[in-house]
């Protein structure tokens, strides 16, 4: 996974959820609730993987606490966090979103599995000395959240 800086979407990994969101056929909130909640029904086998805590995921997986982080920031954009990006901009403008509280809740508890201190996530920006700004930008999808 390659990282360009510290905020939501700058990876690898979060770009490639957004370009599967808008190309998926599915309404956008569908597709943010099988990536965000681990509890939910059937749900394709690309999603599934995401939803394995990191000690079950392994390198061969497409999915991640990276992309966790940016599913939960979408649906903070939902709710007017202004990302910076075009992309997510561009996503929400084709399939809106409307967030209520159950997407709320999931996208909440999802970030704080791929956030903390077990996780992959936090592990890589530790030991790259980068956590505390990378924190920060994760704490701003919180609030709102």
């Amino acid at each position: 996974m390659g990282a360009w800086g510290n905020g939501p979407f700058d990876n690898d990994d979060a770009l490639d959820l957004l370009g599967e969101l808008g190309d998926s056929d599915r309404p956008l909130a569908d597709e943010l609730r099988n990536v965000l909640d681990p509890t939910g029904g059937r749900r394709p086998r690309f999603w599934a993987r995401l939803l394995r805590r990191p000690s079950e995921q392994d390198s061969s997986d497409e999915m991640n606490d990276f992309t966790v982080v940016a599913a939960a920031a979408v649906v903070a954009a939902g709710l007017g966090l202004d990302t910076g990006e075009d992309q997510v901009r561009e996503l929400l403008a084709n399939k809106p979103l409307r967030v209520g509280a159950e997407p709320r809740s999931s996208a909440r508890a999802a970030l704080a599995r791929a956030t903390g201190p077990e996780s992959e996530w936090f592990e890589l920006w530790q030991e790259s000395g980068e956590l505390d700004r990378t924190q920060a930008e994760v704490d701003r999808v919180r609030r709102l959240l």
